[in-house]
């Protein structure tokens, strides 16, 4: 997709990982299995170990893992709605609660 973008230095890997990660989930749930996304990127200690069980090159960044298998018990559907970081059709700078990162930097 480098045609696309004005930017050659642009890079999307990290999206681009993480949506197929979640259509993995997604798929295994359609099959009736349990599955768990483990993040590795961009912790070196997450990261070097696995590298080294499954032998991956050093030019290749894992984002993360995923177990899929059959669940050993089943759980309530539950979701993790923030009503404090999730907005309905436009920001509002006004609320009080807003969220904000420590490290965030203005751009």
């Amino acid at each position: 997709m480098d045609f696309a973008f004005s930017e050659p230095s642009i890079d999307y890997w990290i999206q681009e990982c993480s949506a197929a990660t979640e259509n993995i989930l997604l798929a295994a749930a359609g099959l009736g299995l349990g599955s768990i996304w483990i993040g590795l990127y961009p912790l070196p200690s997450k990261i070097k170990p696995v590298r080294k069980i499954l032998n991956i090159p050093e030019h290749v960044i894992p984002l993360g893992a995923v177990y899929v298998g059959y669940a050993g018990e089943i759980k309530e559907p539950r979701t993790q709605y923030n009503e404090k970081v999730v907005y309905w059709q436009q920001y509002d700078p006004a609320r009080k609660h807003r969220a904000r990162h420590k490290n965030m930097k203005k751009l």
